[in-house]
């Protein structure tokens, strides 16, 4: 019985090396990255802000931001009742 160990290249994490958090209220996207566990912020076309997270949870970040800029429309840390309740409300009666 052979066994492959993963090189230092190949990665065993599941999750993508990023995925959207959201967008906030003053139009920037934060964007997670799996790898170096830091939150990149773009306004425009530009890296506005680069955060480490050392160690904090991305539901602190995601706080952090709703007291300080509020969400325009947020993906990371919704429920799927939260989605479904928003969809129906765009649903005429």
């Amino acid at each position: 019985m052979s066994t492959t160990v993963p090189t230092s290249s190949e990665s065993t994490d599941p999750r993508p090396n990023y995925f959207a958090l959201g967008v906030d209220e003053t139009g920037a996207h934060h964007c997670y990255c799996t790898k170096t566990d830091r939150v990149y912020v773009v306004a425009d076309v530009d890296v506005s802000h680069v955060q480490d997270l050392n160690g904090r949870s991305l539901d602190e970040w995601m706080e952090f931001v709703d007291v300080k800029r509020g969400w325009e429309s947020r993906r990371y840390g919704r429920s799927l009742v939260d989605v479904l309740v928003e969809g129906l409300d765009g649903i005429p009666s």
